[in-house]
């Protein structure tokens, strides 16, 4: 690989995890939302931000970051097909997700 492959991957590195935060952000805004007054498309967006997030974290060597998002989103996924109201404690699991996903993200971009 040459110097020039290089460097544009390891802008590519550094590009995605200084996104990192403003995909947080999208993450806790939606889930404010959520908790606000559940609306089944948003929750579905939420659940592909997630999903993506876990996945696209993987590809950047951020395993922690993606390992945090997998986790959101298993525990998200059986509210979207479920026609009963959110189980109880749900929302307090995923605010602390989200902290621990906030504590995750700034580790990365010390």
């Amino acid at each position: 690989m040459t110097d020039k492959s290089k460097d544009r991957i390891s802008q590519l590195f550094q590009s995605y995890r200084e996104s990192l935060p403003v995909r947080l952000q999208e993450l806790e805004t939606a889930w404010a939302e959520l908790e606000a007054s559940w609306d089944e498309e948003r929750a579905n967006e939420f659940d592909m931000t997630c999903h993506g997030l876990a996945g696209s974290a993987l590809t950047f060597d951020c395993d922690k970051v993606g390992d945090i998002a997998r986790q959101i989103e298993i525990l998200f996924k059986p509210e979207l097909d479920n026609s009963q109201p959110v189980r109880a404690g749900l929302y307090e699991e995923i605010r602390s997700l989200l902290s621990e996903l906030s504590g995750a993200i700034r580790k990365v971009n010390e």
